[in-house]
């Protein structure tokens, strides 16, 4: 099953000229640029909190965001791109639908879209080497539009991958799971041993697939 973990910025660049830090999070002020491909940079996310082990499937970041038009009528997105390495390098952008005078929630990425790369544990909770960057993007402009973004925060879906054994109090027997995960198919693995006195294998040791998922997309096609 997928597990999913929201971080917000702890900081921007001041790459947009008006409130930047108001895109660290819900409920304030917007960020506002009237230049067209302005980018703003956050980082500083939190995501300690991740297992240990675990295969990342997917990174969407929630843009919430609005226009304001001035002279004309123009067509305005926010793009989105990741970095994994402090901002040396950046995935390809992807933008939200056309951005409306009301303020509006959208979703750049999905569960399953790890935006062309694989990603490790290590990428995502260093310091400041994960991060977003959110640029003033458009289709066609007329006059001197302004782009607002109120919130740009990334979430993280994974599994958790690895082996967990539990020895049974005064019993022989111990049972572990092993989960296999790939971008199909999530394996999961049952080894029962038989031990002698309750600690010390017998040799005496079963291994089964105890489930398969297979997943289309973000959903689950087949249970085995």
């Amino acid at each position: 099953m997928l597990q999913a973990m929201r971080a917000e910025a702890a900081l921007t660049d001041s790459g947009w000229p008006t409130n930047p830090v108001e895109a660290r999070f819900e409920g304030g002020a917007a960020a506002q640029t009237t230049i067209s491909n302005d980018t703003l940079d956050l980082y500083g996310f939190d995501f300690s909190g991740l297992p240990p082990v675990l295969a990342v499937f997917g990174i969407a970041v929630m843009v919430e965001a609005a226009k304001t038009d001035s002279g004309g009528t123009s067509n305005l997105r926010i793009s989105a791109a990741l970095s994994w390495d402090g901002g040396v390098s950046w995935t390809a952008a992807k933008s939200t639908p056309l951005l409306s005078a009301a303020t509006t929630q959208f979703a750049v990425g999905l569960p399953t879209d790890t935006w062309g790369r694989t990603w490790t544990r290590a990428e995502l909770t260093g310091a400041t080497s994960f991060r977003v960057r959110m640029t003033a993007a458009f289709d066609s402009i007329s006059g001197t539009p302004t782009w607002s973004l109120y919130a740009a925060r990334p979430t993280v879906f994974y599994a958790v991958t690895g082996t967990e054994s539990i020895l049974l109090a005064n019993e022989a027997v111990a049972i572990s799971e092993r989960i296999s995960v790939s971008p199909e198919v999530i394996r999961v693995f049952e080894r029962i041993a038989v031990n002698d006195s309750g600690s010390v294998p017998s040799g005496l040791i079963v291994d089964r697939r105890s489930q398969q998922l297979k997943l289309s997309g973000s959903a689950i096609t087949a249970l085995q």
